[in-house]
């Protein structure tokens, strides 16, 4: 399973139009040793990627844009239509979104409208760190 390579599992909903998720990447980008270090994955998911039936049809295009977008995150990056979270996220999700897992593939939080501050006192929760 995806979510046994890490203690805990982000799927990051986000959308190259979004100006919240460029702030938020840009955030991350800078803070990219405290996901490391502290065993969470990251994955992207674009829910703006082009509808494919094959994803080899990307355009190179979009691919350079989340490519441009994504760049100095330890991110793995998920088509939105990959992957089945109907019971997670809904066709009208807020961005940026994250939905965390632990390595057993269990729900641990979803978060709507996600910062940086946030996603790191989620963690920071999670991991029983003090402010």
């Amino acid at each position: 399973s995806v979510f046994e390579n890490s203690e805990y599992t982000a799927l990051i909903f986000l959308a190259s139009w979004c100006p919240d998720c460029k702030d938020l990447l840009n955030d991350m980008r800078e803070s990219n040793s405290y996901f490391i270090d502290n065993d969470i994955q990251l994955l992207s998911v674009m829910v703006d990627a082009p509808v494919l039936s094959n994803k080899d049809n990307m355009t190179n295009e979009y691919k350079k844009k989340i490519n441009d977008m994504l760049s100095g995150i330890d991110f793995k990056h998920i088509l939105y239509q990959d992957i089945s979270l109907n019971k997670i996220v809904s066709n009208s999700i807020a961005i940026p979104k994250m939905v965390v897992f632990d390595k057993e593939g269990n729900l641990i939080k979803i978060i709507d409208d996600m910062s940086f501050d946030t996603l790191k006192a989620t963690f920071d929760g999670i991991y029983g760190y003090e402010e």
